[in-house]
């Protein structure tokens, strides 16, 4: 019997690159470390994905939605979500 080959997303990843001047997860845990506050790439991952649920959890209050936050964090884990939010911040700018 084969070894499973990991976590497969169901709605892909999303990626930094073709947002302008964007670091990706390893330049943000790079610059940390370098800063003097340890940090790895899946930890500023996971701190991302933390305050995009407070993020969404505000939005949800809002728009008087209920969900569970296990629905909740899955909404923020999709690319459409992360990039209709970088893009939100991006006009803000």
């Amino acid at each position: 019997m084969s070894m499973p080959k990991g976590y497969k997303s169901k709605h892909g990843y999303f990626h930094v690159a073709h947002l302008p001047g964007a670091d990706d997860f390893k330049q943000i845990a790079t610059k940390c470390n370098d800063a003097g506050i340890q940090m790895s790439s899946s930890n500023a991952r996971r701190i991302l994905l933390c305050a995009m649920m407070k993020i969404a959890g505000e939005v949800q209050k809002t728009q008087q939605v209920q969900s569970t936050n296990a629905e909740l964090y899955e909404i923020v884990r999709t690319p459409a979500f992360q990039a209709g939010l970088a893009d939100m911040l991006n006009e803000k700018r």
